[in-house]
């Protein structure tokens, strides 16, 4: 992530999705910070998805969770 428009547009993104409290795009780190809400729904396979809306490869991405994160059948 070199650029502070990039780093704006996909903490919009995670922020836009249903089952987080917080999101922190750090350009400095080049990571996003995601607190889950409590009983969310959410799984690892959205949120690869929503970086990867946000032209980031969620394969490269470091993404730093608090929460439990749901996941089923490797999705």
């Amino acid at each position: 992530m070199d650029c502070a428009p990039c780093a704006y547009g996909l903490e919009r993104g995670l922020k836009n999705m249903e089952g987080l409290e917080s999101v922190k795009v750090s350009l400095n780190d080049g990571k996003a910070y995601l607190d889950l809400a409590k009983n969310n729904d959410l799984r690892l396979r959205q949120i690869q998805e929503e970086v990867n809306k946000n032209d980031f490869s969620a394969k490269k991405a470091e993404i730093v969770i608090k929460g439990t994160l749901v996941e089923q059948d490797g999705n």
